[in-house]
């Protein structure tokens, strides 16, 4: 994949935290955060909308949605036909939240690359999130991102067939021509003046639901090339390199956030 860290990712969660006079979802990637600061505006605006509140008049009992806000439980399709009503959001602004809901929760990561999927289709989301969405389309095909950091190979080629040759897994040159054009017009490879590309390093700006399921697609994919690797190239041709340490279990969550 050429340089190793050549591309660095940082979050960007803003959105989740800001609590504008009147909260625009399109601006959210967590319904539960979205779900806080927008009670918090009705209550403002018209009372009677406390988390407790709104859970007893949602008939959701006291306690379910304090917890689903908190994290201990999910908002389940039962309890947000009952909630949703009470929200004052418009229609397509519901739909939207459904998808939220659908990012958070599912069970797979293909249902939640269809929820993605379905929150791109929204003109206000993309509005409000175009980095995110540039982010998430580079790091959901493995080949955008080996491309990007080719260009750090002394004899780089900007050139679909040139690329196409030096890849084991043959790819189209259509969709190499593809990733060439977004990954100059996104900014992941830059030209100088006299057409040489610029080497250097780019940062990923993504906010977390929408992040986590793009790199995790990305290392299935990677996964999957080095289970290919293995039985189709020669053991002097490839380099698969691991390392086995014990780690408890409480820590588990905290690994890889510190260099």
């Amino acid at each position: 994949m050429g340089r190793p860290g050549a591309a660095n990712v940082t979050t960007d969660l803003s959105g989740e935290s800001a609590a504008a006079a009147h909260p625009n979802i399109y601006s959210f990637h967590d319904y539960r955060a979205f779900l806080k600061v927008h009670l918090h505006w009705l209550d403002s605006m018209h009372g009677g909308y406390s988390i407790r509140a709104t859970s007893l008049n949602a008939g959701m009992g006291e306690s379910n949605l304090p917890q689903v806000i908190r994290g201990t439980r999910n908002l389940t399709p039962q309890a947000q036909k009952k909630l949703f009503p009470l929200l004052k959001l418009s229609n397509q602004e519901l739909s939207f939240l459904r998808l939220l809901c659908q990012l958070a929760d599912a069970h797979s990561d293909q249902d939640r690359q269809a929820a993605i999927a379905g929150m791109q289709r929204f003109g206000s989301y993309k509005k409000h999130n175009q980095k995110n969405t540039v982010s998430y389309q580079y790091m959901s095909k493995w080949y955008y991102v080996v491309i990007r950091e080719m260009t750090f190979l002394p004899d780089f080629n900007l050139d679909a067939k040139w690329i196409r040759e030096r890849l084991h897994q043959k790819i189209p040159l259509s969709s190499i021509q593809e990733a060439l054009d977004f990954l100059t017009q996104n900014g992941f490879i830059q030209i100088d003046k006299n057409g040489k590309v610029i080497k250097e390093v780019r940062h990923i700006d993504a906010s977390g639901g929408i992040y986590k399921v793009a790199l995790g697609e990305f290392h299935r994919q990677m996964f999957e090339g080095a289970i290919d690797s293995i039985r189709t190239i020669p053991r002097d041709d490839r380099l698969i390199d691991s390392n086995t340490f014990p780690v408890a279990k409480d820590d588990i969550p905290h690994i890889g956030l510190h260099p």
